[in-house]
């Protein structure tokens, strides 16, 4: 296993989980706890994988236990020779482990990124926000 992350991958998939973060994802846990109508699951000690799909059993041991472990796709073709992008649970990763697939970590807590995001956009709404203020009060 190595860690790699590519700039366009890594910001594919914060897109994709700061977009999603408001509501749980059709596969996830029913159990991540909520605290409010308006608040966020937290995605905390979750990791993305990508999975190389070498070989028929590599992909029958993905299908056989996708329910299972509660995979998250990230990207959902999946074929001999092709990757598939998984979020994993924190507590079915070491069952994930023992199916001993060809897999790299390309976030090992997605909570941290997706924190890192929001951060991130509200830095930027703030200065747009002062930016707007200026130009008003300068007319």
């Amino acid at each position: 296993m190595r860690l790699s992350i590519s700039p366009v991958s890594l910001t594919l998939v914060a897109l994709v989980v700061y977009l999603a973060a408001p509501a749980p994802s059709v596969n996830a846990q029913p159990d991540i706890p909520v605290d409010g109508p308006l608040s966020f699951v937290s995605f905390d000690h979750h990791r993305v994988v990508r999975v190389n799909i070498k070989n028929e059993e590599h992909l029958k041991t993905l299908i056989e236990h996708e329910e299972s472990l509660q995979f998250d796709y990230f990207t959902f073709q999946k074929t001999v020779g092709g990757h598939v992008d998984i979020r994993i649970a924190p507590e079915n990763y070491a069952k994930f482990q023992e199916l001993q697939l060809d897999y790299e970590m390309l976030i090992d807590n997605l909570q941290t990124l997706i924190d890192r995001e929001r951060e991130e956009n509200e830095r930027y709404q703030q200065e747009w926000e002062m930016m707007n203020q200026n130009k008003v009060s300068q007319q």
